[in-house]
């Protein structure tokens, strides 16, 4: 299991981040895909009130797909700080 610090810097959120590259597939996504980005989504809304979301490896490992094939309109080094922090996720 891995958890995610929920934070927000400068205007940017981890959640918002989260919901945009796992609600928004690059390529399209066929329905297993769909699956695992709805269980990534479901425990989002569960923890959302939280400064901390807890995801199973697999889920994780999904979320960290999305992020990295996901093709972001700016740039930033607080986009990139929170990037980090999903893919870095600390194992508990």
């Amino acid at each position: 299991m891995k958890a995610i610090k929920l934070q927000q810097i400068n205007g940017i959120s981890t959640v918002d981040i989260i919901k945009t590259v796992t609600e928004n597939p690059q390529t399209g996504a066929l329905l297993p895909e769909i699956r695992s980005r709805n269980r990534v989504l479901r425990a989002l809304e569960k923890n959302a009130s939280t400064d901390e979301l807890r995801l199973e490896d697999a889920d994780h490992q999904t979320l960290v797909n999305a992020l990295n094939a996901f093709r972001f309109g700016r740039a930033s080094t607080d986009l990139e700080t929170i990037a980090d922090d999903i893919i870095g996720a600390a194992s508990v």
